[in-house]
């Protein structure tokens, strides 16, 4: 007959709890048993010196539960915070992977990804490490996302729902040894807490983070700035045409009806940003910078060292010379995600070519105003698109 010790009577209450909360799916119910069961086998001391806080231990770190804090957990988060704003195919990892290539820099890609896909493509709760899951209402989902950027900028990784902390995107960069520690695991609760230490070390050390996005509005980085002095914002645009061109080589454009929706949409959005953040310069002096992809391509090193330097991201003659590499390359195998610009001027006026002359004139005529905000130029003729001679912006 097995004795009621303080740890398995503290395992009942915490199963009692756990049982209690009606919105938890199954999945997750297993996984929160498993992490009490990994509780209740551990020989580390149910209580602190304070009497009240509680551990779990897998005799490689010991965790705070009580305060949700472990000493791995605990640093200094980086001074700066830069926000990418961009949208599809507008060349944005390839930029964020420049900024990244800095020992000053944590980068984070696309952090609002599995948020989204949550919340618009199932109908499951979010879950957290050390609070209640809860359903998300259509009027908290901007507050949701302020909280998930605000929580990466600052290195604040226990703040985050489960989804968003096991996304595919940790696998870029710096966070691959926090995905691959997750990937060996085979309980989800557990192994998060076990490898978020990984998480923390890569900010550790770095002065600056930075989180691309292109899931955000101008409107939307507006309240995060004004909750963060600390946070600068890079807005990044290209030309709407180049735009389509790009995602109708995904595959998730069909026909004319479509282009003209999609061209519509992205541009009405564009122009409200575009307008928005000229007014807001005035505002916020030296905390926003608007650039052009086809200015990136054009002068990559000057001005990406410009960019370097509104971000405070230290610049060598390391980034330079990578930087020269990256936009130099010779074309290679195909990829629609690389982040590396092979021959960038080139490829970034590809679309003159290969977009036929009735599709441009469908999104100059929906990209008017947008065009003339940032200096792009209408198509007059099939002469006039394929003639390179020309440039299409000012």
């Amino acid at each position: 007959m097995s004795i009621l010790t303080p740890r398995r009577l503290a395992a009942c209450i915490m199963v009692f709890m756990l049982m209690s909360i009606q919105f938890l799916s199954t999945g997750h119910l297993q996984h929160l048993l498993s992490f009490v069961t990994t509780f209740v086998n551990s020989n580390t001391p149910l209580s602190s010196s304070n009497g009240h806080e509680t551990f779990i231990s897998d005799h490689k770190e010991t965790h705070h539960i009580g305060n949700h804090r472990h000493d791995k957990w605990k640093i200094k988060p980086p001074e700066g915070h830069v926000l990418l704003l961009a949208y599809m195919r507008s060349g944005s990892s390839f930029v964020g992977n420049v900024l990244q290539n800095s020992p000053d820099v944590v980068y984070i890609f696309e952090p609002l990804y599995s948020l989204y896909k949550l919340y618009h493509k199932t109908e499951r709760p979010l879950t957290f490490l050390f609070k209640k899951p809860f359903f998300l209402k259509n009027e908290e989902f901007g507050d949701m996302e302020n909280e998930v950027l605000s929580s990466f900028l600052s290195c604040n990784f226990t703040n985050l729902d489960l989804e968003t902390l096991t996304q595919i995107h940790f696998e870029r960069g710096r966070f691959l040894p926090y995905d691959v520690c997750l990937r060996n695991g085979s309980s989800k609760l557990p192994e998060i807490v076990r490898c978020l230490y990984h998480l923390y070390d890569e900010c550790r050390h770095r002065n600056v983070s930075v989180a691309k996005t292109i899931r955000l509005t101008v409107e939307k980085a507006e309240l995060l700035m004004q909750k963060d002095p600390m946070l600068k914002v890079i807005h990044l645009v290209r030309d709407p045409r180049a735009i389509i061109s790009s995602r109708l080589k995904l595959g998730k454009l069909d026909g004319v009806i479509n282009i003209a929706e999609e061209s519509k949409q992205l541009c009405n959005q564009m122009t409200e940003d575009v307008i928005l953040f000229r007014h807001l310069e005035k505002k916020y002096k030296q905390r926003l910078k608007q650039v052009r992809y086809e200015d990136i391509v054009r002068e990559p090193v000057a001005i990406f060292k410009d960019l370097y330097q509104f971000a405070n991201i230290s610049y060598t003659g390391f980034q330079k010379d990578y930087i020269m590499r990256l936009t130099n390359k010779h074309a290679g195998t195909p990829c629609t995600y690389c982040v590396e610009s092979k021959m960038a001027l080139k490829t970034a006026h590809a679309w003159r070519y290969s977009m036929p002359i009735r599709t441009v004139e469908i999104i100059d005529k929906n990209c008017g105003m947008l065009n003339n905000l940032l200096g792009y130029v209408n198509v007059e003729n099939e002469k006039h698109l394929v003639n390179t001679n020309v440039q299409l912006y000012k």
